[in-house]
């Protein structure tokens, strides 16, 4: 079973990964991808201190690289309505895009490649496809709770070095389909 969460800075992806086999399970970090808007990030999944195998009946985690620091672009024409979000320092009012699928202006999968065999032959490949479906925009607003569907992205803007502001935007994920495929 896979699980997913999205909160962070920078679009990181959190892949919870229970193994309810009696046998361990491998992960091919080399052979898993993220795909944003059609564009592959290989080596997504791939640090130093990246697990290899989990143990029978037991539990890991992994997590992607940081895979943008980039603001999505928005139009005028997008849904937009006022907002609250509560932030480290308190409540702010912000703007709210609101983004169904066939809307979003970001569409990503995860591809994840399992395998029983320490030689990470035959894997599984596990397909999970994603869309930003809310942006959250203004000034100093990283969540303070951190909802396992948001993540953050934050830039100094000019003024940032002057008064200390950060320009931020939460995303909201939400999530087009969990399929397994062998490949």
């Amino acid at each position: 079973m896979l699980k997913y969460s999205f909160s962070g800075t920078n679009f990181p992806i959190n892949i919870d990964i229970f193994n309810k086999l009696r046998q361990p399970l491998y992960v091919d970090l080399k052979k898993s991808v993220v795909i944003m808007n059609d564009i592959p990030l290989e080596d997504a999944f791939v640090s130093d201190d990246q697990l290899d195998s989990i143990g029978p009946q037991s539990h890991a985690s992994i997590k992607s690289n940081s895979l943008s620091d980039k603001f999505i672009t928005l139009s005028p024409g997008d849904s937009i309505a006022k907002a609250v979000v509560l932030t480290a320092n308190g409540s702010r009012n912000v703007k709210q895009h609101l983004f169904n699928e066939a809307t979003s202006p970001v569409f990503f999968k995860s591809v994840l490649a399992i395998s029983t065999n320490a030689d990470l032959s035959n894997p599984l490949f596990y397909e999970n496809s994603f869309w930003v479906s809310g942006v959250y925009q203004g000034c100093d607003i990283p969540p303070s709770n951190n909802p396992s569907n948001q993540f953050y992205i934050q830039q100094p803007t000019g003024l940032a070095t002057i008064m200390g502001y950060t320009l931020g935007a939460i995303l909201l994920v939400g999530v087009a389909a969990v399929t397994p495929q062998e490949q």
